[in-house]
Parts: C-alpha cells; structure tokens; sequence
C-alpha cells in the first residue's frame, strides 16, 4: 500500500516483497538506482533486521539512498528510525505528500 501511495505521489515505484532474497534486492538497487528506499515494519522484532538490512545497502551502495521507515513497529517508539539507519519516518499519507512536495512532484 506505501508504494501506491509514492506513486499516486509522482514517484516512480518498484514494489519488493518482504522475502526478497538481498542478492536480488542489491541487483534491483543496481539497475533502478533509486533515490529512496522505503521499508514498512509490522513486527517490532523485525526492527533489527532492518537495521541489518540498512547498515547493507549503505556499505555497497554508499550514502546516497534515503531510506524511509514506517509501520506499526514504529508506533511505540517514533525515534527507533533512527536507530535502524533510516532517515525519516512516514507515519501517514501525509508524511508520504511532505516527502512528495521536497521532492518536487507535487
């Protein structure tokens, strides 16, 4: 749904599905070349397999990927973006449309 979101946003959007293998999410940064990554949460255990996931991409990939977290494992604890590696929370259509606008989509 995030993803349908970013698009009804102006984005250009490659949805991947939870049990992508990494090889093949690294192959797709390869050739996508995306600005951002957004990653959705459900599970609060999850949050250090994302910080795993993050700290990964950032070591092939460099700084130059904003990585966007969001989802009820974040709804605790707003801050834990931080400390997962990411550099903003979307918590709601709203933040989706803010991130939009500085983009200059919208």
């Amino acid at each position: 749904m995030v993803a349908d979101f970013f698009t009804i946003g102006g984005f250009d959007t490659t949805f991947v599905g939870a049990r992508t293998p990494e090889k093949t999410l690294f192959q797709a940064i390869s050739i996508v070349e995306p600005d951002f990554i957004t990653i959705s949460v459900t599970n609060y255990f999850n949050l250090v397999s994302v910080k795993k996931l993050i700290e990964n991409i950032k070591e092939k990939f460099g700084d130059r990927i904003t990585f966007i977290v969001g989802g009820n494992a974040f709804a605790s604890n707003p801050e834990a973006y931080k400390m997962v590696g990411a550099d903003m929370l979307s918590e709601d259509y709203e933040d989706i449309m803010k991130i939009t606008k500085e983009a200059g989509l919208a």
